[in-house]
């Protein structure tokens, strides 16, 4: 019984620092550096592509409520950026979030960019939240560390 209540009270605080934990402390002098817990929005797959058309990369919801996003910014390290407009993400789902054109879906949305790809063989995605805190960064290539990375194509 009592291991029960602790197993519980142990999940719940889990949870809430996850929630409440969320975001980044920065380092004084290193910009770049972000030490997160789990984030309540993460970066996932990468999937560049020569051309805009073809590339997103995945945002999932870690959470088993729904997140509204709306405001949230999703950036590289060139400071190309893109606000997400009105787009409700339910808890453990996650939409691909596509450099071209397109007509956004519950599972997938577009920055409606032409031309060439955004996202460089080495570089790093940030997402924010509607106050501008960091939520969550991946970063790939020979400068960064290694994410879940798809290529398409070359650069």
């Amino acid at each position: 019984m009592y291991a029960r209540r602790i197993a519980s009270l142990l999940m719940a605080a889990t949870a809430a620092v996850a929630v409440l934990g969320t975001g980044t402390a920065q380092a004084a002098g290193n910009r770049h550096r972000v030490e997160h817990h789990r984030a309540i929005v993460e970066l996932g797959t990468v999937h560049r592509a020569v051309d805009a058309r073809n590339e997103w990369i995945t945002l999932t919801n870690t959470t088993g409520r729904t997140l509204e996003l709306r405001g949230w910014t999703l950036s590289d390290r060139d400071r190309h950026s893109f606000r997400i407009g009105s787009l409700r993400l339910f808890g453990h789902q996650s939409v691909r979030v596509h450099t071209g054109r397109g007509r956004n879906t519950g599972r997938d949305v577009y920055q409606d960019r032409s031309g060439r790809s955004l996202w460089d063989r080495s570089d790093t995605a940030t997402l924010r939240d509607a106050r501008g805190h960091v939520v969550d960064q991946a970063s790939w290539g020979p400068r960064g560390g290694h994410r879940d990375v798809r290529h398409e194509g070359r650069h």
